[in-house]
């Protein structure tokens, strides 16, 4: 790519200025700029007819930038312990990434016959589970809620049903549908489904601390075993986090000989547990206030 053509007599001319933190005046030039274009990738730098555009943001986002920081000098911020940590944090973290990104090398290409080999330990590992959902009904008391599992079984609509009976909002707004549940699901609902037919409705249970609930069994998702081209996608990229996180791990045991890492476990063993450092100990011979 081209680098940004300015006549050298140009190069100094000064785009915007303004008195930095220490009162002191910040410039930029059109050389600095011409330094930024440059480093741009061909996605990065704007096109011909949007340049001017593009200057006027760029001068606009430094001076905003500036701003901030001439505001946070006065405030205090580089200073206050809380920023100081928080900033630190993101520094480590920022850190982390780029050399997680560049120290931890593995292969990420596979083959189709890793791909097959993968899959014939893990197959069964690819089976979606039955999932079930119908209609549900929240009601304020089980007198109501008796009168809408009547309603129910009479045929009378979910709509009129939820505006007789229901009382929960968000339940009603959704028409009264669930969402569809497997047998693990930790909704009460789950259970319920699982009891009955298509078709079916359970008696009245209670919910919510205190109201009770009515649902009606409507479609059965049966359980999919599925084929390998299905989930190719998703096993390559586990393959590839395993491997990324073996690379990882060899690499710390690398680094961990490298500057004598020692851990002398036993040590921990005389330590106190976490529970008896927090424990509050309460006298014997406290008396109970009335």
């Amino acid at each position: 790519m081209k680098d940004l053509e300015v006549r050298t007599e140009d190069l100094g001319l000064i785009f915007y200025s303004y008195k930095g933190k220490d009162g002191q005046p910040v410039e930029s030039t059109v050389a600095d700029y011409k330094i930024h274009f440059d480093k741009m990738g061909v996605f990065q730098r704007p096109k011909k007819e949007e340049m001017l555009g593009g200057l006027r943001r760029k001068i606009e986002d430094e001076i905003e930038r500036g701003m901030m920081n001439i505001e946070a000098e006065k405030r205090g911020y580089f200073e206050r312990a809380d920023v100081v940590a928080i900033v630190d944090k993101k520094i480590e973290e920022i850190m982390v990434t780029r050399l997680y990104k560049e120290a931890v090398a593995y292969d990420e290409k596979i083959t189709p016959e890793q791909l097959a080999e993968f899959w014939a330990e893990h197959q069964d590992e690819y089976i979606s589970p039955e999932t079930r959902a119908g209609h549900l009904v929240i009601c304020l008391n089980r007198e109501k809620a008796d009168e809408a599992y009547k309603a129910i079984i009479d045929g009378v609509s979910w709509r009129k049903i939820l505006v007789d009976f229901g009382t929960d909002p968000n339940n009603k707004q959704r028409g009264g549908k669930t969402d569809y549940l497997g047998i693990n699901s930790p909704s009460p609902l789950a259970a319920k489904f699982f009891a009955l037919e298509v078709g079916g409705v359970s008696q009245p249970f209670t919910v919510n601390e205190g109201n009770f609930a009515v649902v009606q069994l409507d479609f059965i998702k049966p359980s999919k075993a599925y084929e390998l081209y299905e989930v190719s996608e998703a096993i390559g990229g586990r393959m590839r986090s395993k491997r990324q996180e073996a690379a990882f791990v060899k690499i710390l045991e690398e680094w961990k000989d490298e500057i004598g890492v020692e851990i002398f476990t036993e040590k921990l063993a005389e330590l106190k547990s976490w529970k008896e450092l927090t424990e509050v100990k309460v006298p014997d011979n406290l008396v109970p206030r009335n």
